[in-house]
């Protein structure tokens, strides 16, 4: 008020009230009445701030009231934000991000191969696994020659018969076959020439097909035997022979066969085919097939 009441006696006005704004209105109204003094300009300067002095009190005053609100609002709140030195400044921190760690692979350990077991297969229920196919064996080779008799009857003999080659229907390999017919005698045959030489503690195997010639033949018996002998000649010693039991001819080839152990080595050793009967003109039978092995 001292600087109003300096303004009014610059002025010459008596002011008569403490309030600002009402000592501004006097002064006013009272400079209309009287003649304008001339004001200094530090009084000027005075009277303008005591007339924005009001504006500012109520600016500093709802700072004030913010700032005291604001810390309040602080003081509740959770977390790390704070006023900066009272000045009612928060600085909000950003929360923390999860760091998330990617973990490192674990090598693996290769599993140890495994070996798979062999599958067998069972037999069907109630029935009985076939048994393994035998290998074959090697057949032994035949150790007579011109067994069929396919073109002659080369190396070969007849004993009171006379022998010759013939084709025979169904007879077994190739259709030929020699034919014995009787010439005189008991009995009468076909035997090899010359004949084979044996080895002692040898096993020898003769086999002949043999089938009816003549009508008068059916019926009648018929084998085949090996002969050891020491000489080649039908009228040497004879040391053993081994003949077949008697075949019944038929109309239809069929086999005989006879094993024998040669004794001696060095003898002879003859196959033939006999019919023994008290025999007469026109009896005939066919032989076909000879063979001898050894084992």
């Amino acid at each position: 008020m001292s600087e109003f009441n300096s303004m009014a006696r610059d002025l010459g006005v008596r002011v008569k009230t403490t309030s600002n704004a009402h000592a501004l209105h006097q002064l006013h109204a009272q400079s209309h009445r009287r003649p304008a003094r001339r004001l200094r300009p530090q009084s000027l300067l005075v009277a303008l701030f005591a007339a924005a002095a009001p504006v500012a009190l109520a600016v500093a005053t709802v700072g004030a009231v913010m700032v005291h609100v604001q810390r309040n609002h602080s003081a509740t709140a959770s977390g790390p934000n704070q006023p900066v030195g009272g000045k009612g400044v928060i600085i909000t921190s950003p929360s923390p991000v999860a760091r998330t760690t990617t973990p490192s692979p674990t090598p693996s350990t290769p599993a140890a191969p495994t070996s798979s077991p062999a599958v067998v297969v069972p037999p069907p229920v109630g029935t009985t696994a076939p048994p393994p196919t035998p290998s074959p064996t090697p057949s032994a080779p035949n150790l007579v020659s011109n067994p069929w008799f396919q073109t002659d009857t080369s190396g070969w003999r007849g004993w009171q018969a006379g022998i010759a080659s013939a084709q025979v229907s169904g007879a077994p390999g190739g259709g030929h076959a020699a034919a014995v017919t009787y010439s005189s005698g008991v009995d009468y045959a076909i035997y090899d020439f010359p004949p084979l030489t044996g080895t002692a503690g040898k096993t020898y195997t003769g086999t002949v097909w043999v089938r009816a010639a003549s009508p008068i033949a059916v019926g009648g018996n018929v084998q085949i035997g090996l002969l050891e002998r020491h000489g080649a000649d039908i009228s040497a010693d004879d040391v053993g022979d081994q003949r077949s039991q008697n075949v019944t001819l038929t109309n239809s080839f069929q086999p005989i066969t006879v094993s024998m152990t040669d004794l001696y080595s060095g003898d002879y050793v003859e196959v033939y085919a006999i019919r023994s009967c008290s025999c007469s003109t026109g009896d005939a039978f066919y032989a076909g097939g000879f063979s001898v092995t050894a084992s």
